[in-house]
């Protein structure tokens, strides 16, 4: 692949060199090229040897014949479009994975060589197109990462396997290789695939354009690996063609490519976020790329100060002159940081790294780097296990805390009080520690510095009145509060006693020194005297509607001897009491004018006799009256206000009256209860237990 004669450029390079930048405090390091020592084919020692051609054509031709597939002039007639011989594996995140190390030598001469563009890229009596795989050319061999596909559909007329696949340099070794010959006669020669890699498929099936072919390797006579992709008009190695169309191609006026790629291709090919320097050792050994899709902050890489990574740029046909930008996207798509690289030489493949900062917040970024007009990034997470808390960590009984993890995949929580919580953010109510093992989408695992919950317990509200909390107008209560660091009460203040002379219910909120607080409630009844309650008239009976000690008063002047709720009418005048009502306060009653009249004689009262009983009584007492005149009677019963609770007419036949008195539905109290005629009034009163 290279003739010693002449000066190229070699297959993978390494620089070293620094700058500064005055945004960034680290030099940064700038890994370029450094031969790397690799043995190359060459014209004495080419891909294929004059002994394996003559094997190749006796063996493809002995094979076509039997298979019939002889090259007629009506195969001539058809035509071969050739598609890109190589694929990435599924799954493979470069940007790239290829570059031209050779192309088919052009000149007939010994000793000098031109390539298809009138350029060098290739070496003296090279027959073919050499398509190295890159970065980590034995990285991707290990890792079965490029694919041979078939670049148009034929059937197979050779196949070797089963050669050891690591070489790197001259030797007699046989490749492992398959020749497919097309429905045109012309044949490709796949060559160096990787040990037992090949196609299931045997000498004489077919195969269709884009089919599994092998994997890239390094078998036979090569120096590392690489494609070695040959293209024949016909049977024999004299029927050479070159795919591509260009000025100085002496072998074919035209392109066989469907698609003829550029003659160079410059571009990034790989991106990469490193931990410390990628290892490139002598061939075969496999190189170390030490890339990473995560990091844990704070993160210390070999080599590297605290916080800082390697940032990889690969490059394919580096340009001299030509300008790579290169940005780090934080996870909203804001610029972290950016930094460029001018190429002051033209190589075929390169290496640069350069030290950067990592971000410190978690979250998935972006590095990104821009060369020749295309872009090739590549996302890295920067993993920083943090909780945090809706509000502080002190927080009062009965509330609870939302704890949220950083971003991940997966979550595991574990605490004092349980563990097995799978979610982002979990509710706590309880004292104790909490720490959360976070899971990144790249695999990474970080664990949390731990929090400590604390659970105050509220304080009590306690309310306490001086006095009675149902009362008079015109009276008050103080309400106070327990000792507490604050106070709210209903009413907008905010003291420890507040004096009430209203009806309501107060509401007192405690906060203690934490924040803290309880709520304690009092209803307040404050009562309006019932003034103006009529006086009850029964014959020539008053009654007052308040409780005693009840006061008199005939013509505004008090009656002194009657204090009870009812007198006699005695004097005929304006009659009005004063007493305490149902609620205690002190009342006046409505006035009533009365002309006095009489009640039944003595004589007749003493004759009868008149009672309730039993008297207290829980049930209906009987109502028992004997020596009355016979007639028709009312009976009612009246409550302490006058109101008339019961109204019944009795017939009093033989002098006697005996009737069940339905009261055992009336309330505990004092009542009065009257038989009246035409001519006389009998009444007694009675309790209600």
């Amino acid at each position: 692949m290279k003739n010693n004669t002449h000066k190229i450029l070699p297959y993978i390079f390494l620089f070293f060199s620094i700058s500064l930048r005055a945004q960034d405090p680290l030099i940064q390091n700038i890994t370029l090229s450094k031969e790397s020592g690799v043995e190359e084919n060459n014209q004495n020692n080419p891909c294929i040897s004059v002994e394996q051609y003559k094997l190749i054509e006796h063996r493809s031709n002995e094979n076509a014949q039997k298979l019939g597939l002889e090259i007629t002039s009506e195969r001539k007639a058809l035509t071969t479009s050739l598609n890109w011989p190589l694929k990435s594996k599924d799954g493979l995140s470069d940007c790239s994975y290829y570059g031209i190390s050779a192309y088919v030598d052009q000149n007939p001469a010994a000793g000098v060589f031109t390539d298809y563009n009138c350029g060098t890229n290739t070496y003296d009596a090279h027959r073919g197109t050499d398509i190295a795989i890159y970065p980590y050319p034995f990285f991707k061999l290990d890792h079965d990462e490029v694919e041979v596909i078939s670049a148009a559909a034929g059937t197979i007329i050779d196949k070797v396997d089963g050669n050891f696949d690591k070489n790197c340099g001259a030797n007699n070794l046989q490749a492992n290789y398959l020749v497919i010959q097309h429905a045109d006669g012309s044949r490709v020669l796949y060559f160096h695939m990787k040990k037992n890699s090949l196609t299931s498929k045997s000498i004489g099936q077919t195969v269709i354009q884009g089919e599994f072919l092998g994997v890239v390797g390094s078998s036979g006579n090569s120096s590392g690996p690489h494609l070695h992709f040959e293209v024949w008009a016909g049977s024999t190695v004299s029927t050479l063609v070159d795919p591509y169309e260009g000025s100085c191609n002496m072998l074919n006026t035209q392109t066989w490519w469907a698609v003829q790629k550029p003659y160079t291709e410059p571009a990034i090919i790989k991106v990469s976020v490193n931990t410390t320097d990628a290892v490139f050792p002598a061939c075969p050994t496999t190189e170390t790329p030490n890339e990473a899709r995560c990091f844990n902050i704070p993160f210390k890489g070999s080599g590297l100060p605290d916080d800082y990574a390697k940032f990889y740029i690969f490059m394919r046909n580096e340009t001299q002159g030509k300008t790579a930008e290169m940005k780090i996207l934080n996870p909203d798509g804001t610029v972290f940081n950016n930094w460029t690289y001018t190429s002051s030489t033209s190589y075929k493949f390169s290496a640069r790294n350069f030290s950067k900062k990592l971000p410190s917040v978690h979250g998935t970024y972006k590095f990104i780097a821009t060369y020749n007009g295309t872009s090739c990034e590549q996302t890295f997470e920067v993993v920083k296990a943090e909780i945090t808390a809706n509000g502080p960590l002190k927080f009062c009984e009965g509330t609870n805390r939302v704890l949220t993890a950083s971003p991940a995949k997966k979550y595991a929580w574990n605490n004092s009080i349980s563990i097995g919580d799978t979610t982002q953010s979990i509710t706590v109510y309880k004292s104790g520690t909490y720490y959360v093992t976070i899971t990144s989408f790249e695999g990474c695992v970080d664990i949390s510095p731990p929090i400590t919950v604390e659970v105050v317990p509220n304080p009590i509200a306690v309310i306490t009145p001086d006095g009675p909390i149902n009362f008079c107008e015109g009276f008050m209560v103080t309400l106070a509060s327990n000792n507490a660091a604050g106070y709210s009460w209903s009413n907008g203040a905010n003291t420890k006693n507040i004096i009430v002379t209203q009806s309501g219910n107060y509401v007192l909120t405690v906060t203690d020194q934490n924040g803290c607080s309880d709520t304690s409630a009092i209803k307040i009844s404050v009562f309006t005297p019932q003034n103006g309650v009529p006086i009850s008239v029964i014959g020539d009976s008053l009654f007052s509607p308040y409780y005693m000690p009840v006061y008199w008063y005939l013509n505004n002047n008090p009656i002194p001897v009657d204090t009870g709720i009812n007198i006699k009418c005695k004097d005929s005048g304006l009659y009005y009491s004063a007493g305490y009502d149902s609620n205690g306060c002190f009342s006046i009653s409505d006035t009533i004018t009365l002309k006095c009249k009489t009640t039944a004689s003595t004589s007749e009262v003493d004759k009868v006799k008149f009672m309730v009983w039993p008297n207290p009584t829980n049930e209906n007492p009987k109502l028992v009256v004997n020596g009355i005149k016979p007639g028709i009677y009312s009976l009612e019963i009246f409550d302490m206000y006058g109101r008339i609770l019961l109204h019944e007419v009795l017939s009093a036949g033989e002098n006697q009256i005996e009737k069940e008195i339905p009261v055992s539905s009336f309330p505990s109290g004092l009542y009065l209860l009257t038989l009246q005629s035409n001519t006389n009034l009998f009444l007694t009163k009675f309790i209600k237990n």
